[in-house]
């Protein structure tokens, strides 16, 4: 797939960047910028490098992908709080979604996660939904 433009000018820029099987995630942090660039970009790949505390972002993806990701408890980017919170709806057999505010500090982002009930309590599956919001 290789890696997107907008992941290409964030290295160039010098954005914080990490190196996983060859593939550049960009810091979160970075990714309004690149959304600011290409506004009908709002859902990306994203994982959570514990090492840098960060969550860092991949290449777009469809909403489609985004919900199947979230479903297979993987985790993803977007630009948008409701969009984060819908999409975790969709990939919820329940319909909902759990917010998490996220701790405090460079590199936390509030999220969503998709919904499950176990013995009665809602819970929250794996896989994130960051968000910021457009600006």
């Amino acid at each position: 797939a290789g890696i997107s433009s907008g992941v290409i000018s964030a290295i160039i820029t010098g954005a914080s960047y990490i190196m996983v099987a060859g593939v550049a995630w960009i810091a979160g942090s970075e990714i309004a910028k690149i959304h600011k660039k290409n506004k009908n970009k709002h859902y990306f790949k994203a994982k959570l490098d514990d090492g840098k505390n960060d969550v860092f972002v991949g290449n777009s993806i469809t909403k489609s992908v985004a919900i199947q990701r979230i479903k297979s408890g993987k985790s993803i980017f977007v630009i948008g709080a409701k969009k984060a919170k819908k999409v975790c709806k969709q990939a919820s057999s329940i319909k909902k979604a759990v917010f998490h505010l996220g701790e405090k500090g460079e590199g936390y982002y509030p999220h969503y996660h998709r919904g499950y009930y176990e013995k009665g309590k809602l819970r929250s599956g794996h896989g994130h939904a960051w968000y910021v919001n457009a600006s």
